[in-house]
């Protein structure tokens, strides 16, 4: 009699462990600690490959610009690069040309081809207002190029009704061979930007690029 009650005492407790197992192992998230996300990376050399990442690093990762999935036919390693990435994690947007009023930070990311300067979607720029705390306003940008380090952008509509609007300024320092970093200053709707982050080129269909 002791014998059993001691098996049952013991197959209770393995039953009331097997939900904790299976979240630590990300069986059931889409994000578990321990699930295993597939990217389609640009390494700093310009070639893109398809990489096998943990569900925390795959977030960064995504911040950055990459992709999900593996990469696409035609992203070879060492091909010449045809597309570059600007993507920027910590943008500044201030009321005032001085930059003394600061009224909303954020994130930037837009593309264009190398051979024309035409921009490449998908594009963004979002402002969190005020800083880090506020509203959230998420800007598209629709069209535009980028050429010898200017740029000038157009937004669609945003989900707020917000009229597009003229997104432009320069990228300084400007190269499109492999990863660098630059700054964007310029202006947009009746305010002063700055975003600090990289230039990233590459070979891939899509048009993101960023390590």
């Amino acid at each position: 009699m002791r014998r059993l009650f001691l098996a049952a005492a013991v197959a209770a407790l393995l039953v009331a462990a097997l939900p904790a197992v299976a979240s630590a192992h990300g069986s059931e998230g889409h994000w578990g600690h321990a699930a295993k996300v597939t990217l389609c990376h640009q390494a700093s050399n310009g070639s893109w490959h398809t990489i096998t990442v943990g569900a925390p690093a795959a977030r960064a990762h995504l911040r950055h610009g990459d992709t999900l999935g593996a990469c696409a036919a035609g992203s070879k390693p060492g091909a010449p690069a045809t597309t570059c990435t600007f993507s920027s994690p910590s943008v500044l947007y201030y009321n005032d040309a001085a930059k003394t009023s600061l009224y909303a930070s954020g994130w930037l990311r837009f593309s264009w081809t190398i051979a024309t300067g035409a921009f490449l979607a998908p594009g963004e720029w979002t402002e969190v207002a005020p800083p880090y705390t506020g509203t959230v306003y998420h800007n598209v940008f629709a069209s535009g190029t980028v050429t010898g380090g200017a740029v000038s952008l157009m937004t669609a509509t945003r989900s707020d009704n917000y009229p597009p609007f003229a997104f432009t300024g320069t990228l300084s320092p400007f190269a499109q061979a492999g990863r660098s970093a630059s700054t964007f200053t310029g202006t947009a709707a009746g305010g002063y930007l700055t975003a600090v982050g990289a230039i990233t080129c590459g070979r891939w269909p899509g048009g993101d690029a960023d390590d």
